[in-house]
């Protein structure tokens, strides 16, 4: 959620917007659109309601300030006022105040509210390298706009902006994860089924791939590597790459010459026909997505690590581990 995580520290770019960022309170924002039919953002109680909301925005991870119509009107009658106490206006001097300082300034004024007082827009400035610790807090601030603003006949506040577009993205990414990385290991399961012509051999073929993508999740946890669009990817590209050398070790040795030969002899022959290029493969595999590596773009950076990472365990399971459990479930094979 923090685009700032896709670039490495001494990065120029990263550089230059943690700058803008600390130079204009934030670079981004969080938006908010208010529908208040009937000239309803004149009206003092529904704009003491969007100053209770504001100051909740206020408590938020991040939120370095936020304004409105509400926040115009409080420093106009901060400045007038003799005691300079900054809140609202009374209510039959709103739309007058309004009116006035969109004649003075019509240009700043028309991004608060527009001409018939009915739409209005409450902007929250975020520090892009602190997207992150907003994101998890976008559901309930949408639950309390729910409760407190849903009514669309009266005061509606509705979230969006860029933060809003990242949160959902986050949830996209996890639950397109969850989808794609089953879907994909039951249809290679089902391939290895027809090709093996065994359903019981084409569920063991998937055990030597799918324990290296759990060893390379585990190790994305371990080293804090998040999800983002290039390491949500790792799982289904690596489980597509991987598969190939466990179909060719257990194709060659159910192609053996001499079928009742024990399986230890049969495992041994299939070694010295596909143990050399299985290993050759994916060592050039492995290579090609090192150089990955070179770049400066890190979710590229950590897809390379990751996928040659998985690839490298994926032919230890192939070579090791598969012939284990050939031999151990050989009787019941």
């Amino acid at each position: 959620a923090n685009p700032m995580n896709y670039f490495r520290g001494n990065d120029p770019l990263r550089q230059d917007i943690e700058a803008i960022d600390e130079m204009l309170s934030g670079s981004t924002t969080v938006e908010f659109l208010v529908t208040a039919p009937d000239r309803g953002l004149t009206d003092r109680d529904k704009l003491e309601r969007l100053d209770r909301f504001e100051r909740f925005l206020e408590q938020q991870p991040a939120v370095m300030q936020v304004f409105s119509i509400v926040d115009a009107l409080k420093e106009y009658q901060r400045v007038k006022d003799p005691e300079g106490k900054a809140e609202l206006p009374h209510q039959r001097r709103i739309s007058v105040i309004i009116k006035g300082m969109m004649r003075a300034s019509p240009a700043d004024m028309n991004t608060l509210v527009q001409d018939d007082f009915s739409i209005g827009r409450i902007t929250a400035r975020i520090r892009l390298a602190d997207a992150d610790q907003l994101t998890p807090r976008i559901p309930a601030i949408d639950a309390k706009l729910a409760e407190e603003f849903g009514d669309k006949s009266d005061l509606h506040v509705e979230g969006t902006g860029f933060i809003k577009l990242i949160s959902a993205m986050q949830d996209y990414l996890v639950s397109s994860q969850l989808k794609s990385l089953p879907t994909a290991a039951l249809t290679i399961s089902l391939m290895m089924m027809v090709l093996l012509r065994s359903w019981k051999l084409g569920f063991l073929a998937m055990v030597p791939n799918l324990v290296p993508i759990a060893i390379g999740m585990a190790i994305m946890s371990l080293l804090d590597i998040r999800l983002d669009p290039g390491t949500v990817m790792t799982a289904t590209v690596a489980i597509g790459l991987v598969v190939d050398d466990t179909a060719h070790f257990l194709v060659h040795l159910r192609d053996q010459t001499d079928p009742h030969a024990k399986i230890e002899e049969r495992i041994s022959q299939t070694m010295l026909v596909a143990g050399s290029p299985i290993i050759a493969t994916s060592l050039i595999l492995i290579a090609g997505f090192m150089a990955l590596t070179l770049g400066s773009f890190n979710p590229t950076v950590y897809f390379g690590v990751i996928t040659a990472m998985v690839i490298g365990i994926a032919v230890i399971c192939d070579l090791i581990i598969t012939p284990a459990i050939l031999v151990v479930l050989q009787p019941k094979l």
